[in-house]
């Protein structure tokens, strides 16, 4: 049993490492330099590192001096890039007590979404009208990374991914995504989209590795936005990606719903030992 939740735990911290890398990689595509940021937008990415690689968990609280020191500059920014994060709905100021991670909502991960459908649907028929033979064989790389990654798993036959596949896969679906934007030449809406990404990912980072035919139809998905790409039929294309985007909503509200239904069994339980153990102690003491 130790030895099943040590391995559990070191797969829990590499896949905390590959949602660090993955937020790092984001920023880096919407074009976020470390070195030109302000002081204020280092600790604002640096909080939101935190926040998608679960070190910083729903309901814990924002230090301003911790946070502080572990960025290297003064509370004012940290306290600027706090407000931003509040105003973003990832943290929320309670009274007298300071600033806080908000608590997973589903209502949360509907509207990422819905601003998500309405961005990447009207970038999709931008990216229709300035295709180019460039643009299509990017999005066809993604497409075929994501298509080697579903035969791997398939071939293996196992029910849970490797570290390196979970990594494979979340770059290559979100460089998929930011590829159709990029050719929809949208600069300002690549980055919102980017962010709406690592926000999505935020709340529903406690999901369950997708099954092998949730994996073939995302490939099936986005290999028919590039056909519908290519053959200039921008209708097809933007409901192809609504679809698509709907479809990606509902397994991940279905995911936290019952990530929060296993999370209030467990502290039901917890509950329960606590009161056993406390009735134990009042037995032996009389």
């Amino acid at each position: 049993m130790a030895n099943r939740r040590q391995l559990a735990a070191s797969l829990d911290s590499d896949i905390m490492a590959i949602y660090h890398r993955y937020v790092n990689w984001i920023s880096q595509i919407a074009c976020l330099d470390w070195h030109s940021m302000t002081l204020k937008q280092r600790a604002y990415e640096h909080i939101r590192s935190r926040l998608l690689s679960g070190q910083l968990s729903p309901g814990s609280q924002l230090r301003n001096r911790a946070l502080a020191e572990e960025i290297g500059v003064s509370q004012i920014p940290v306290r600027e890039a706090i407000s931003q994060l509040v105003s973003e709905g990832l943290a929320e100021f309670r009274p007298r007590l300071g600033a806080f991670v908000v608590e997973l909502r589903t209502r949360d991960l509907e509207e990422l979404y819905d601003l998500r459908e309405a961005l990447e649907c009207h970038a999709v028929a931008k990216a229709v009208e300035r295709r180019s033979d460039e643009s299509l064989e990017d999005l066809e790389r993604h497409t075929e990374l994501l298509q080697r990654i579903v035969d791997e798993v398939d071939r293996a036959a196992k029910t849970a991914w490797t570290v390196e596949q979970i990594d494979a896969w979340m770059m290559a679906e979100a460089g998929f995504h930011l590829a159709l934007l990029r050719t929809a030449g949208n600069r300002r809406a690549m980055k919102t989209v980017s962010d709406l990404r690592i926000m999505t990912q935020i709340f529903g980072r406690r999901w369950r590795h997708p099954s092998l035919d949730e994996l073939r139809t995302v490939c099936r998905e986005h290999k028919m936005l590039v056909d519908a790409i290519r053959r200039s039929d921008a209708a097809a294309a933007c409901e192809l990606m609504r679809k698509h985007l709907r479809r990606g909503c509902r397994i991940s509200v279905e995911q936290l719903d019952r990530a929060m239904m296993d999370e209030a069994a467990s502290q039901a339980a917890d509950s329960a030992l606590l009161r056993k153990k406390i009735q134990d102690m009042e037995e032996r003491s009389r």
